[in-house]
C-alpha cells in the first residue's frame, strides 16, 4: 500500500491545526483538511487580508458546518427526520467576519484648522 504523502506546512494549516484539535475526536484528519482547504479555497484573495482571529472563527464556523453535515447524515441513515437550521446563522457569522475586515474609511478631523473668511458690515 502506498502511504499518503504529506504537504508541507503553509499558512493555512496552523488554523487547520487548531479547528481538529477541538473536534479531534469527531473526524478523521484527511476528511476535514480537504473539507476546509476547499472551502478556504473559495475565499481566494479575501483570505489573505482576515485577521488570524476570523481565519479561526471561518474555519470552526465551517468545521461545525461538517459536523453538522456528518450528524444529519447519520439521522437520516438511521431513519430518524432531521432538520437543518436556518442557514441565517452562518450567514450572518460571515458577514460580521467579512465586516470586520473591512478598513473604515478616513475621517475627517472634527475641528477644521481652516480659517474662514468672516462677515464683516461696514457702516452706512
Amino acid at each position: 500500500m502506498d502511504e499518503p504523502t504529506t504537504a508541507p506546512p503553509d499558512e493555512i494549516q496552523p488554523f487547520l491545526e487548531k479547528a481538529k484539535e477541538t473536534i479531534k475526536h469527531c473526524l478523521e484528519e484527511p476528511e476535514i483538511d480537504q473539507f476546509l482547504r476547499d472551502h478556504i479555497k473559495t475565499l481566494r484573495h479575501e483570505w489573505n487580508d482576515w485577521s488570524d482571529s476570523a481565519k479561526h472563527t471561518y474555519t470552526h464556523m465551517m468545521t461545525a458546518q461538517l459536523l453538522l453535515r456528518k450528524a444529519a447524515a447519520t439521522q437520516i441513515g438511521i431513519g430518524n427526520e432531521f432538520k437543518l437550521p436556518e442557514p441565517s446563522a452562518q450567514a450572518q457569522l460571515m458577514a460580521s467576519i467579512q465586516q470586520t475586515q473591512v478598513k473604515p474609511a478616513r475621517r475627517q478631523p472634527a475641528l477644521s484648522m481652516r480659517t474662514h473668511p468672516t462677515a464683516t458690515s461696514s457702516p452706512q
